[in-house]
């Protein structure tokens, strides 16, 4: 058993097309060479698909995270806007099994989802029905 990532951008006209997994993780890790120009000072719609295989071959669609990333004047992503989902990502975590203070029994820990909000209105999009089936389909598709 193996696993695969593959990516997906969503045009401006909704439709989903597979691009290789080392341009997203270029802009993602802000490689002076990856511009994406035609999404210049907007969003980009991302979906990453990670799937399960055998013999190279895929057998299982384990889960799809939809990123929504604003780009730069240049069409790169800036170093806050990826700092800002990071942290929360971190801060919506929930790590209250982790302290060994006690809280009163009052208090609820809470925060973390919070952050899982704000992170989700913030970095992540909701794919149409006919969106969801053409990743799935392409992300199961053997060669």
């Amino acid at each position: 058993m193996g696993w695969s990532i593959r990516s997906y951008v969503r045009a401006k006209t909704g439709e989903i097309s597979r691009i290789p997994h080392a341009r997203f993780e270029r802009l993602w890790n802000g490689h002076d060479r990856e511009a994406w120009p035609e999404y210049a000072s907007d969003h980009v719609c991302l979906a990453i698909a990670y799937v399960e295989t055998e013999d190279g071959e895929p057998v299982r669609l384990a889960q799809v995270d939809y990123l929504r990333l604003k780009l730069d004047a240049q069409g790169r992503l800036g170093t806050e806007a990826r700092q800002r989902m990071l942290r929360l990502c971190a801060e919506s975590m929930d790590s209250s099994f982790l302290s060994s203070r006690t809280q009163p029994a009052s208090l609820i820990a809470a925060s973390h989802r919070f952050a899982r909000r704000q992170r989700q209105h913030e970095f992540s999009w909701k794919p149409t029905m006919e969106q969801e089936k053409s990743i799935v389909r392409s992300a199961l598709r053997r060669r």
